[in-house]
């Protein structure tokens, strides 16, 4: 299992729970230095986003689920990742756009 996000100023490590609701950006409570999350970790959380996306729809294109089981499916499905973004999480000091320089 992947380690979970250290802050690179004071190196302290932050809890699952502090994991969860992560914007573009953190306070981090050792240091109170703003911290953002890597262009690589946002990637890594869109692709697994759209990952999950085009799975839902090819499940649905390809087996005749109803509406109630394509409901829970798709519910299940966005729990799973949204319980799963944490171990996605990596932080810096920058502010780096997602793409380019």
């Amino acid at each position: 299992m992947k380690k979970p996000a250290v802050c690179p100023g004071c190196g302290r490590k932050f809890k699952y729970r502090e994991l969860l609701t992560v914007n573009r950006s953190k306070k981090c409570p050792g240091c109170s230095k703003a911290l953002y999350q890597t262009p690589a970790a946002r990637k890594k959380q869109s692709a697994v986003l759209l990952l999950v996306i085009a799975v839902l729809l090819i499940v649905r294109t390809l087996f005749d689920l109803g509406d109630g089981l394509y409901l829970l499916t798709s519910t299940l499905s966005l729990i799973i990742l949204f319980f799963g973004v944490p171990f996605l999480v990596e932080f810096d000091q920058k502010d780096r756009p997602m793409f380019g320089s």
